[in-house]
């Protein structure tokens, strides 16, 4: 098998680079969304994109305690980010988030993943996959604006160890791709297994919205679309 080819990788790595230059021991700890200016804004958006994208047992915000929180405000070459750092199903989890893409990380040493054949470790990624992925639900059809499902299953290239990516859907463009539903990636990296979605706001005018990660807590990504329709991802 010949591992297909990714047009979005380079933007793809863009996004994973930015969270190697935002070393964990600078976050701050997050004890309310008050801290942010916009806060009230950004914590409706995090919650909206957790339930989006993760099953109910693995969303922090279903944890009453032991969800350690902390961001980091973005500096010249960082961004906004979100750290939610918790235990989930005896899974060690970090999600760490912006206001455009979302990555989950199994904070545990892929040894024993690297040991197996390569197709026993692509089933035990499904199956972690199934454990802490909304792997099937409902987004909204470009073309009606109503809600359609999805399901995804992911395309694994062979050579597995560290740097190694898979998707759902290696064609789709990561960055202007209409939405969140038509892609999610996964990969090893700093020996951590990950997996990472894209954040996608819809608008009722059928154009796309791009914000500014550097933005968010701020509230000013939104300055340019104050003015025009959008949908959030719906809550149900």
């Amino acid at each position: 098998m010949t591992a297909p080819t990714d047009r979005s990788r380079a933007s793809v790595d863009i996004a994973l680079n930015i969270y190697d230059r935002t070393p964990s021991e600078g976050f701050q700890p997050l004890h309310h969304f008050k801290q942010f200016e916009d806060g009230a804004s950004v914590e409706l958006e995090s919650r909206r994109w957790h339930k989006r994208f993760l099953r109910p047992a693995a969303n922090p915000y279903e944890h009453r305690a032991g969800v350690k929180r902390s961001y980091w405000p973005h500096t010249a070459n960082t961004v906004d980010v979100i750290r939610h750092e918790y235990v989930a199903g005896g899974l060690p989890l970090v999600v760490l988030e912006t206001n455009v893409d979302f990555v989950v990380v199994v904070n545990r040493p892929v040894n024993d993943l690297l040991t197996l054949p390569e197709r026993e470790a692509f089933a035990r990624i499904d199956e972690l996959a199934e454990r802490l992925l909304a792997m099937e639900g409902t987004y909204r059809s470009m073309e009606t604006m109503s809600l359609v499902p999805y399901r995804w299953a992911f395309q694994y290239p062979p050579g597995i160890g560290e740097a190694w990516r898979f998707s759902t859907n290696f064609n789709a463009n990561a960055l202007r791709m209409w939405s969140w539903a038509y892609r999610m990636d996964g990969g090893i990296r700093n020996e951590r297994l990950y997996f990472m979605g894209f954040k996608k706001y819809e608008e009722t005018d059928g154009k796309m919205i791009m914000l500014s990660p550097q933005d968010w807590f701020s509230g000013d990504c939104w300055k340019p679309y104050r003015d025009r329709p959008f949908r959030s991802p719906p809550s149900e």
